[in-house]
């Protein structure tokens, strides 16, 4: 009786490996396209005061590269960040690095973007790291669900009156993200 209930737990243990997919990363080429809501948590400088700049965006971020092992992505890639209260749209360009310290079909990632604004109102430090989860839909397609922080520097004049009579040379836009996306 003993070998019969081995012998069924050994071909049951068997048969769901056999029908369990691998959906964990894989090497090659990878592809990044987010979408993120960042609250703006707090602003330094004195364009604060003058500038009405305070505001949350709306991101869209793509962000294209290599994946050397199952661990670890480094590539470039583009943002897209619309301000709610505002009609400020910055593009900043970035490195992208990820890092995902387990494998399997769910797996927490550590990424960090670094980068320069370069096209829009800012141009100055972007600077956005987050954690979060991938779940791996098929073989080449996974689900990006993370929290972040995004900080973005701007260091161009703000052509305005300044009750303080000097423009301010930097202000820094602190903000807390919200990013969903998808990997190919």
């Amino acid at each position: 009786m003993k070998k019969v209930i081995v012998a069924l737990a050994l071909i049951l243990g068997l048969s769901f490996g056999t029908f369990a997919q691998d959906y964990g990363i894989k090497r090659g080429y990878k592809g990044f396209i987010d979408f993120g809501y960042t609250v703006n948590v707090g602003m330094t400088g004195l364009a604060k005061d003058i500038s009405g700049y305070d505001s949350n965006k709306i991101n869209w971020v793509t962000s294209h590269g290599y994946q050397f092992n199952p661990y670890l992505f480094v590539g470039a890639g583009v943002s897209f960040d619309c301000y709610t209260a505002k009609t400020w749209v910055t593009v900043p360009i970035f490195a992208n690095v990820r890092v995902s310290p387990l494998i399997g079909n769910i797996t927490p990632f550590i990424d960090v973007k670094v980068g320069y604004n370069s096209i829009g109102y800012m141009k100055g430090v972007y600077f956005a790291p987050s954690i979060g989860c991938r779940f791996g839909l098929t073989r080449k397609v996974g689900l990006n669900v993370g929290i972040g922080y995004a900080l973005q520097q701007n260091t161009a004049n703000h052509y305005q009156w300044d009750p303080y009579d000097k423009f301010p040379d930097e202000v820094k836009n602190h903000g807390l993200s919200f990013i969903f996306g998808f990997d190919f």
